[in-house]
């Protein structure tokens, strides 16, 4: 019976490795010691229906034009690293539509004298970005740094620190990354109807129906008008909601304090100019009007 089932698993795994019907989403991450979870390097695929590319450092990079670069700065260049969350990896969106690439256009689309680097990873806190900055600024030496936060996740929900990631953990990162069967199942528990599997079950129309949705040209213009009526309506008292929120200790923000602090007192000392970027809830990756 063990037999039986080894066999049925090998012939499952050749099957979908040959056909190959749709790209596994799970194989974009890697285990890592201090960051919990980081970018493969070299990728291209999808996750969550979003062609998604890496270059050699698991940055994300654009898809549509070429963007390389060497860990050593070029001569007589600037360059500006952009530390965060999804906000700053552009979750769900392509990577042309970051504000990271939407800056690189708008500051120097050629990338010879200015240089933005996207190391943002979702579901990134302080203290991955602490990390992460402390092993990128000596390699990158970047001129600036933009570190991206987000108000609900960083201010206000308790922190859970980057831990060793145990056996099990080891293990599933390798699987997702090695079995494709295992990576499929992974992908449509995680992401369900999203997955890329009931994507391809829907068929062709419901594939164009969700790109025509994603790519609408009118949707940010749309998106803008829906969130200046939003933010007329709730901006005030939103934020003394907020505020009282911080100044009530909520769980959180101490801990988040400190690693802001931690992340300042380390680029002070690297003498390297940065600022925080706020993203509140009422922010929209379709706003780009």
């Amino acid at each position: 019976a063990t037999a039986s089932l080894l066999v049925l698993v090998l012939a499952g795994e050749a099957a979908v490795r040959v056909l190959n019907p749709f790209d596994l989403e799970g194989r974009l991450l890697e285990h890592h010691p201090a960051r919990v979870e980081t970018l493969l390097p070299n990728f291209d695929g999808t996750y969550q229906g979003v062609r998604v590319k890496t270059n050699q450092f698991g940055h994300r990079v654009p898809t549509r034009r070429e963007k390389r670069y060497q860990a050593a700065k070029p001569p007589d260049s600037v360059r500006i690293l952009a530390v965060g969350d999804s906000f700053t990896f552009g979750l769900e969106w392509p990577a042309e539509d970051s504000f990271v690439e939407l800056l690189q256009q708008r500051l120097d689309p050629t990338g010879r004298k200015v240089q933005v680097l996207n190391l943002g990873i979702w579901n990134y806190g302080p203290l991955q970005e602490l990390h992460y900055l402390q092993e990128a600024v000596p390699m990158f030496q970047p001129d600036a740094v933009i570190v991206q936060l987000t108000e609900n996740n960083d201010f206000l929900e308790p922190m859970v620190p980057p831990q060793q990631a145990g056996p099990l953990q080891q293990l599933k990162t390798w699987l997702r990354r090695h079995w494709y069967l295992y990576t499929v199942a992974w992908d449509v528990w995680h992401h369900g109807r999203d997955s890329q599997l009931a994507k391809r079950l829907r068929g062709r129309e419901g594939q164009e129906a969700d790109a025509a949705a994603r790519h609408d040209p009118t949707r940010a213009r749309r998106a803008n008008e829906a969130l200046r009526q939003e933010l007329d309506a709730m901006a005030k008292p939103y934020y003394r909601n907020l505020q009282k929120r911080i100044e009530d200790n909520a769980p959180g923000w101490q801990q988040t304090m400190a690693s802001y602090q931690a992340i300042s007192g380390f680029l002070r000392h690297e003498d390297i100019p940065f600022i925080i970027l706020v993203v509140t809830n009422a922010w929209d990756l379709a706003c780009r009007d």
